[in-house]
């Protein structure tokens, strides 16, 4: 298949070298790391399942036919109630507490009970729906041929929303902020920060990724066939291929990320890091037909996997992580000791780690982050956003790995206020940047030129689409008086007072 997208060039040391097309970096092959067994919890009480969930006391599992159960252990099961006959692929639940299953040719059933009763309902689609997830007030289910549907809080309702793709659409994941990511087949991952306009991120392969899940605010993982294993550490603007030991072809069908855990599941495979994907152990059964559809862990942090040997008969088990005694030497005499520690940067600095001799342009040691007194480190996008803040790189800290990874990733960093007019890259729409990342539309060519003169449109620098969820949007500018270019430069002293 060939590769439509173009691949921008990274400019060099020492920003952020930022990527709105994808240079991939593989990150080596991570271990295996024996930590825990996974153990059955019941066999044969459906003919398969393919979806997991928890709902008040009960665990909840659905599939082939139209069957609904119901568990309060996870092992003995009651089967709901329900009139359909199709196949349902996941679960999801509203904010006003109502749980939905959702499956083929676009059906849905609905319980209010903790999933003792089901009735069906209609979701205004025909096509099959692959997965749905839901965060607070925003949601959003997927489907065949590019099917993506937001949920519309002021009217308890679905809306039809596009991401311009017609591949089928096999999982959705949304953050805590209303950030909404989805994949699909193809390599398929888009991104939106507003529910209705969508941008395409480069995953950098073209295996069908089927499941997508945030360990926290900056890394997450996809999966899909051919043991495809994808990884973010930057809020998911760019994906790189990893390689864990033990995952060979496989088709991973699931990914399920929590606190420091990471769980994995497809044909014939499970997998666990229960430390932030450091280490793994990787569980095979090459010599069985089970398939694997989904992973869970559920208010207690226990992890789930349900699925089917041969979809003829369900499968439900429960990872039992490995308990280490340690047993101190009475013997032994541990001496303290009290050390005042020099930090090796402070905050308001601009930091990047050190880079080898054999490091080029596309090293990650050349990203150069603001250290904020917040206690996070914040990236700069691109070139052009650091040199409104910065005139030269003479400032930069260099910091060991240790330290940048003990810093948590913040919000990107956003235009210096009134040093620059932006657009959009698919929207025409001119607007000028105030203090923490606000942008406000420039309602006439007129009031721009009183603003920025007669050369107006020689200030306005692109951004890709990619970062339109860096912004916040106020009312539009009708006048010149209602933007002073010079009180926007002066109301940030620094970036501190940006974010």
């Amino acid at each position: 298949m060939q590769n439509n997208h173009t691949q921008a060039k990274a400019w060099g040391y020492p920003i952020l070298f930022f990527f709105c097309s994808f240079v991939l970096l593989f990150l080596g092959s991570l271990s295996a790391h024996a930590a825990g067994d996974w153990v059955s919890q019941s066999e044969g009480d459906i003919q398969s399942m393919r979806a997991f969930f928890q709902s008040g006391s009960n665990y909840l599992g659905t599939g082939n036919s139209g069957k609904t159960i119901y568990s309060e252990d996870g092992q003995n099961w009651n089967e709901g109630v329900s009139e359909s006959t199709k196949f349902y692929f996941d679960f999801g639940l509203l904010p006003d507490g109502k749980i939905l299953a959702v499956g083929e040719d676009g059906s849905a059933l609905s319980s209010v009970d903790n999933g003792l009763t089901w009735q069906n309902i209609s979701l205004l689609t025909t096509q099959d729906i692959n997965a749905i997830d839901v965060n607070g007030t925003v949601g959003f289910f997927v489907g065949a041929d590019g099917t993506v549907y937001y949920y519309v809080e002021t009217s308890k309702t679905w809306s039809l929303t596009s991401t311009s793709s017609s591949v089928d659409l096999n999982d959705v994941f949304v953050k805590d902020n209303g950030d909404g990511w989805v994949v699909g087949d193809d390599g398929k991952i888009f991104f939106t920060s507003n529910s209705m306009s969508w941008a395409e991120i480069i995953s950098g392969t073209y295996e069908n990724l089927n499941s997508i899940s945030f360990l926290d605010d900056s890394v997450g993982f996809s999966v899909g066939s051919q043991g495809s294993v994808l990884k973010t550490s930057d809020r998911g603007l760019t994906w790189s291929s990893i390689s864990i030991s033990g995952i060979g072809n496989e088709n991973l069908l699931a990914v399920e990320s929590f606190g420091q855990n990471i769980a994995i599941a497809g044909e014939k495979i499970l997998v666990v890091s229960l430390d932030g994907g450091v280490t793994w152990d990787v569980d095979t059964y090459s010599d069985t037909n089970y398939i694997f559809y989904d992973v869970f862990h559920d208010a207690d942090g226990q992890i789930w996997a349900a699925g089917s040997d041969y979809d003829v008969t369900s499968l439900v088990y429960k990872y039992v992580p490995e308990v280490i005694e340690v047993i101190p030497d009475p013997e032994e005499e541990i001496e303290t000791e009290t050390e005042t520690e020099i930090p090796e940067a402070l905050p308001g600095q601009l930091i990047k780690t050190y880079c080898s001799v054999a490091s080029d342009e596309t090293d990650p040691c050349r990203a150069v982050y603001f250290y904020s007194s917040d206690g996070k480190r914040h990236a700069f996008p691109n070139e052009k956003i650091y040199f409104t803040w910065y005139e030269n790189f003479d400032s930069v800290v260099e910091v060991s790995t240790d330290f940048m990874a003990s810093l948590t990733l913040g919000k990107n960093v956003t235009y210096h206020p009134g040093t620059k007019m932006v657009k959009f890259l698919s929207v025409p729409t001119v607007y000028t940047v105030s203090k923490g990342g606000q942008l406000r539309a420039i309602a006439s060519e007129e009031i721009a030129i009183d603003l920025y003169g007669t050369d107006w449109n020689k200030q306005i620098d692109d951004i890709p689409d990619a970062f339109y969820g860096n912004y916040s949007f106020g009312e539009s500018i009708e006048s010149a008086d209602d933007y002073v270019v010079d009180d926007a430069k002066a109301s940030v002293l620094s970036l501190n007072d940006n974010f």
